[in-house]
């Protein structure tokens, strides 16, 4: 999720429109999609954390990773929220108090974003659907660990790549404010690994390897995107 950090969430709604499909469906489609993703990162986050007590890690620790787990928990409680009628209320309440008599230039896109919000979440087979998908990602990615870490020589079992994976990824996913997590995966790995006898310069090693497999996919990505955005404006200066 290289570009997730930086902005492609809204990159990913405006590409939706390029296919013809409503600015307010794309919106909402892409707000629902980072709900489940950071959902299922959670549910991902809470088996590495039991995964670690099974382990034995130091109570110290396991506390400290318990408060920062019930703080994720609050947030995503309130992204929820935030995405129901209560959010809908505060929005158009909000609009009302900042616009000052010209809400209803801009009440139209909001209203018609969280209408097509409801009508998502009303899509519960789909919408579970779309929640196993992301879970199931999370687990194949903690196979980049193990394979990673097999390949240097060292012996994890898949638990304890799954212990790593999902605790990194969700240091990573909290500092979303870093572009790309930079120093904050890398950290991440170094104080997990440590837990499982694998050295700094080992994690560091495997950090490398994540970053790599971010830049195979992120630069065919931002390539395609460029394309697809040139190709739009040559069309739109053609029909100028």
């Amino acid at each position: 999720m290289p570009l997730a950090q930086i902005g492609g969430d809204v990159i990913a709604a405006r590409l939706l429109t390029f296919w013809r499909i409503p600015g307010p469906v794309a919106a909402a489609s892409v707000i629902v999609d980072v709900l489940a993703q950071a959902g299922t990162q959670f549910l991902f986050a809470l088996v590495g954390f039991a995964l670690l007590i099974a382990h034995g890690v130091g109570d110290s620790f396991i506390y400290d990773l318990a408060w920062a787990l019930a703080a994720a928990a609050l947030a995503l409680t309130g992204f929820y929220v935030a995405q129901r009628r209560f959010g809908e209320k505060l929005v158009n309440a909000l609009l009302r108090r900042l616009a000052r008599g010209r809400e209803w230039q801009i009440n139209g896109t909001f209203d018609a974003v969280f209408k097509q919000l409801h009508a998502v979440y009303g899509r519960r087979r789909k919408l579970a659907a779309a929640v196993i998908c992301h879970l199931g990602v999370w687990f194949v990615g903690a196979l980049e660990v193990w394979v990673g870490l097999t390949a240097m020589g060292y012996h994890p079992t898949y638990a304890e790549a799954v212990a790593i994976e999902s605790l990194a990824q969700a240091a990573r996913g909290a500092a979303f404010a870093v572009p790309g997590g930079v120093g904050v995966l890398e950290g991440g790995l170094v104080v997990l690994c440590a837990l499982f006898g694998v050295p700094a310069h080992s994690a560091l090693a495997l950090s490398l390897i994540k970053r790599a497999a971010d830049i195979l996919v992120g630069v065919p990505g931002l390539v395609i995107w460029h394309t697809l955005e040139t190709r739009r404006l040559s069309k739109t200066h053609k029909r100028a």
